[in-house]
């Protein structure tokens, strides 16, 4: 029970009433070649303005790409040991070099070993194509990818060709002679081939074939190479794409005559080009720029087609997109005669042209039976490996840390076992703490048995190799583990460094290498970083009281890492209530409060009756951070909130009536209890009187009414309810009985406010 007295004066005559209250406290570019083509059917194309070109009509698309590519090729391309078989050169000049190995260091291909192809030179024509277990297959859907580097004026050009010519992957041209430089490596003759009754050139293509041809040069020399003429180009370089089928005698025709006998002499050949669904026509490629990297794109659909274009990484600008249809496919590269595959690879010639030409695969469209994927843990066997682009962020080993490098090469179910000679890599040793006799020990094991362990060299680029190994995986599958642990450098702070490797062995009895590439795993080297600790809260009160307690508390901190900012989040009950920043690294005696005293029944009050739980977070400028829960207790509280303290009555005895009755106040009168204790409070509240007195009179506390909604109550037969706010006019409220026959004087006495509990 919790009451309130009142203390009051009243003078009659002059009557007053007074009333004193003793109150209680209360926050490459890429483009996506499949989105590129997959609104693109054999009914579009039928049904598009390109029609209208068959025979009668041959169109020249704009150009489409634009400025100049890459200055390098930024990752991605391959070593072709293993998916390529060894190229292949014909003609008189020099063949030497065709296969360049590169092994960058200034950041092209993010430093990976890859090969190169170039054709340099005059009378040089080359093929290289996949052997015969990298064919493509056209019973499901694949997707590739080349960087190609053109020379427009000084070269003859290249084509992406997929076959099935009988010399399978050592198929080329046969037609080399000074003028044949036109049919990329290829085509068939510049002109009828035979004797006295000549025959179509096709006879000297690839056969069953199919060429994408990036023409760099304009052939429509009516004596000789002519294979451009009915492109009616308008410049001898006019730089071109499109597509045509060699082996075909449909794709070519004689010049001038109706046959490839023409008084006598073989007939000059003119060819066929398309850009979709026997549309004849070019895309101009006059845009490119001559000695930086484009990305040539294709993509089959299984009963759609081949499609393609050429992308610029730079700008990310590309060729419209060319459709080939499946039936075409179908037909020209025998698909159904070939266990619906193929070979697929490039060509490319010069013929008294003597520039070079360079390309490099990368995404290549057939399935690996094999892979090997790496990866890079902290000393505690966290992955800590990034994307390439990725800032640094609060992953990443700690300057001087130990890092463990792993590699899971896995074969799966394969036509033939895989026999691993080596296992390579490549380290950065600005970064890596390489042992000064520039030794470290690998440990492999195979299929998770018995561990080995042998000592390789690391070279002044940070290239292992762990050789000699000849672990040979069957075919029905199994893997191999290969791991690593070297320290980093101290001291070292935000460096972000790559390791990749790869496995070198044979399929089967090969006698060639097939090389299996990880990806390139990223990590960051940063300066240790300390997480911030919380040494100690201490609240401000044992337990704080609803309506009296303001919510506050200090604390200890520090963080050894003194040049850090820190900032601290506070929750409360799950719910966020602040985030500051914090003037100092270290600090003892950490004060903050709340801005307002607690109140429960706030609607926008987060705190609760009982167990509450702060949490704390400090967290420095590179993420590392701490947290700390501490609970406390808050009590409900009863009392008071509001109470009229000063009640008057003031009359002249001509201002009473003769008969007692309720009179006003001279102010209004306002009141609020508080009851927290609970959630659903039972108390009420309640006031009683005193008798009142003066000097010589007084006056019984019975005078004392109570009047609300126009009805007077007795005082002891009303109550009030808690946490409500009650206001009442002079003439409503505490009022008093008089009359003009009470004695003028000086009264006082004293109001009892009671918060009952209920019984």
């Amino acid at each position: 029970m919790k009451k309130k007295k009142v203390l009051f004066v009243v003078y009659c005559g002059t009557l007053l009433l007074s009333v004193l209250l003793f109150k209680e406290r209360t926050w490459a570019s890429s483009v996506d070649l499949q989105n590129s083509t997959e609104l693109i059917t054999e009914e579009t194309i039928m049904d598009s303005p390109l029609n209208k070109n068959v025979n009668n009509y041959v169109e020249s698309k704009a150009s489409g790409i634009s400025g100049p590519g890459l200055k390098s090729i930024p990752y991605g391309a391959k070593k072709l040991d293993g998916v390529f078989d060894n190229a292949n050169t014909a003609g008189s000049g020099s063949g030497k070099n065709v296969v360049v190995p590169q092994y960058p260091t200034n950041g092209t291909n993010d430093n990976r070993p890859y090969d190169e192809i170039r054709l340099s030179g005059s009378q040089n024509w080359l093929s290289v194509f996949s052997n015969d277990y990298q064919k493509l297959d056209f019973s499901k859907d694949f997707n590739g990818r080349v960087f190609v580097q053109f020379q427009k004026r000084s070269t003859d050009g290249l084509a992406f060709v997929l076959h099935n010519d009988v010399q399978k992957s050592k198929a080329i041209t046969s037609a080399v002679s000074s003028l044949d430089g036109q049919n990329l490596g290829v085509y068939g003759s510049y002109r009828g081939v035979g004797e006295t009754a000549f025959r179509n050139p096709a006879e000297k293509a690839i056969q069953n074939s199919l060429a994408i041809e990036f023409d760099m040069y304009g052939n429509w020399n009516t004596d000789s190479d002519n294979f451009d003429r009915n492109l009616f180009l308008a410049t001898i370089y006019p730089t071109h794409m499109a597509y045509s089928f060699p082996g075909n005698p449909d794709s070519y025709a004689p010049f001038g005559a109706y046959s490839w006998t023409n008084n006598g002499n073989p007939s000059i050949a003119t060819q066929k080009h398309y850009i979709g669904n026997q549309a004849e026509g070019y895309q101009s490629l006059t845009n490119v720029v001559d000695d930086t990297w484009y990305e040539f794109r294709f993509s089959y659909q299984i009963g759609v087609g081949l499609s393609y274009f050429l992308f610029n990484p730079m700008n990310n600008s590309q060729t419209d997109a060319v459709l080939i249809p499946d039936k075409q496919l179908e037909t020209n590269l025998k698909l159904s005669e070939n266990n619906h595959t193929a070979y697929w690879g490039f060509t490319s010639s010069n013929g008294n042209l003597s520039g070079t030409t360079k390309f490099a695969f990368a995404e290549t469209p057939v399935d690996s039976v094999a892979s090997l994927a790496n990866q890079v843990t902290n000393k505690d066997g966290m992955e800590i490996t990034v994307p390439r682009d990725e800032p640094l962020s609060n992953k990443f080993i700690s300057s001087g840390d130990p890092v463990e490098f792993q590699s899971l090469y896995t074969l799966a179910s394969s036509q033939r076992s895989y026999t691993i000679d080596s296992w390579k890599g490549k380290i950065d040793r600005n970064v890596i703490a390489i042992p000064s006799d520039n030794q470290i020990s690998v440990s492999y094991s195979v299929n998770d048995g018995e561990e080995k362990t042998q000592n390789v060299i690391v070279d002044a680029n940070g290239n292992f190799a762990l050789e000699g190994i000849n672990l040979t995986i069957p075919r029905e599958g199994g893997h191999v583990e290969f791991k690593l642990s070297l320290p980093t450098i101290t001291d070292l702070s935000a460096q972000k460094t790559v390791f990749y490797s790869n496995i070198n062995g044979r399929y089967g009895t090969d006698n060639f290498n097939t090389i299996v590439e990880s990806e390139s795993s990223y990590f960051w080297i940063n300066k240790h970083n300390s997480n911030p600790v919380i040494d100690s809260v201490v609240f401000n009160e044992a337990s704080f009281k609803d309506y009296l307690s303001t919510f506050g508390f200090k604390m200890d901190y520090h963080d050894d890492d003194m040049t850090d900012e820190l900032k601290m989040k506070i929750v409360i009950n799950k719910q966020f209530v602040d985030e500051i920043s914090l003037a100092d690294v270290s600090a003892q005696d950490f004060s903050w409060t709340l801005p307002v005293p607690i109140d429960l029944l706030s609607k926008d009050n987060i705190l609760k009756r009982g167990r509450n739980v702060l949490e704390l977070t400090l967290t420095d400028k590179d993420g590392a951070t701490t947290t700390q829960e501490s609970e406390f207790q808050v009590e409900g509280y009863q009392g008071f909130e509001k109470v009229t303290t000063e009640y008057q009555w003031n009359y002249s005895r001509a201002q009473l009536p003769v008969n007692r009755e309720p009179q006003a106040r001279q102010e209004e009168m306002i009141f609020k209890a508080r009851d927290t204790t609970s959630t659903t409070p039972t108390s009420k509240v309640s006031l009683s009187v005193t008798s009142i007195t003066s000097d010589e009179n007084s006056l019984p506390a019975s005078d004392f009414v109570f009047k609300e909604n126009n009805q007077v109550y007795e005082l002891g037969a009303i109550t009030f309810e808690p946490n409500q706010e009650y206001v009442f006019d002079q003439t409503e409220g505490l009022l008093l009985k008089l009359s003009d026959q009470d004695n003028p004087g000086e009264y006082r006495g004293v109001i009892n406010w009671t918060i009952k509990d209920a019984p």
